[in-house]
């Protein structure tokens, strides 16, 4: 998993909004792809975590992002839970 690895890093750059939504689109292609039930347990917590975090800047940060945006991270969330 190294992808987690790079995602927590690159979330401590504090990434642009594009980002989370990519690094779930890139959750939710791993879900599809994963076979196990193990594997999907593990991308459904950084899933949860990614979207927690946005909810937070978005809050701390006006200009971040707009309630279409979270909409839209919530909707992939779901799709992968």
């Amino acid at each position: 998993f190294d992808f987690l690895d790079q995602m927590a890093d690159e979330l401590k750059e504090l990434p642009p909004k594009e980002r989370y939504i990519d690094f779930l689109d890139e959750l939710r292609m791993r879900k599809i792809e994963s076979v196990s039930e193990g594997g999907t347990f593990k991308l459904k917590v950084p899933s949860q975590k990614l979207v927690d975090n946005f909810k937070q800047r978005m809050n701390s940060e006006p200009d971040f992002a707009d309630p279409n945006n979270l909409k839209e991270c919530e909707r992939i969330l779901d799709d992968i839970l």
